[in-house]
């Protein structure tokens, strides 16, 4: 067979191995494909816009007073809260000898110093319960706490706390917050200062 023959065939062999090679088209599909998110019912309810009410008022800061203020649903009362870096004791009670009208603190990070709280308490009936109180720093976090029992065989007791020196963040107006039983009675402010070394 001739060379030039031989070229054509193989040639014409080639062209329909590529033919057989191609894909054959698929035919369209009949019909619409159409996609939809199921409806699901929460049981949530729906509102017509945000209820308006007119005795709002805005939210400020507290004032910072030197008087407890206190809560007249209890059957609790605190009459006084005193600061104190002594006390003497005597059969009268717990007497303060000497007044802390400000807390000092100092080192870095700041530390307290050592004082003791003294708190007077009324009671309506001679039954016990349990007083917590938290002093919490000017974010609001609770910088102290202590608990204990109140047993009243009088109509008043004085009960004391001899708070250890602590860590606080920064200097500030500190808030005292006395509970009874489960209820709040009063809030009391207390001002730490940094002592200049």
């Amino acid at each position: 067979m001739p060379l030039k023959t031989t070229l054509c065939v193989l040639i014409g062999l080639l062209s329909l191995a590529a033919t057989a090679a191609e894909p054959t088209p698929n035919p369209k599909l009949k019909g619409t494909k159409k996609q939809s998110t199921p409806k699901l019912d929460l049981g949530v309810p729906v509102f017509e816009g945000t209820p308006k009410d007119t005795n709002l008022q805005k939210v400020g800061d507290a004032p910072v007073t030197d008087m407890p203020t206190a809560s007249s649903d209890t059957p609790y009362t605190v009459l006084s809260v005193i600061n104190t870096k002594s006390l003497m004791r005597s059969a009268q009670g717990v007497k303060p000898t000497s007044p802390m009208a400000v807390i000092m603190a100092r080192g870095a990070p700041l530390m307290t110093e050592k004082f003791t709280s003294v708190i007077k308490v009324r009671g309506t009936g001679k039954r016990g319960t349990i007083i917590e109180v938290k002093i919490a720093d000017p974010r609001g976090d609770t910088a102290m706490s202590a608990e204990g029992q109140l047993v009243f065989r009088a109509d008043e007791l004085d009960w004391t706390v001899e708070w250890e020196p602590a860590f606080v963040r920064a200097a500030g107006d500190f808030q005292m917050n006395v509970r009874i039983g489960s209820q709040p009675v009063v809030s009391f402010p207390i001002k730490i200062e940094a002592k200049k070394e």
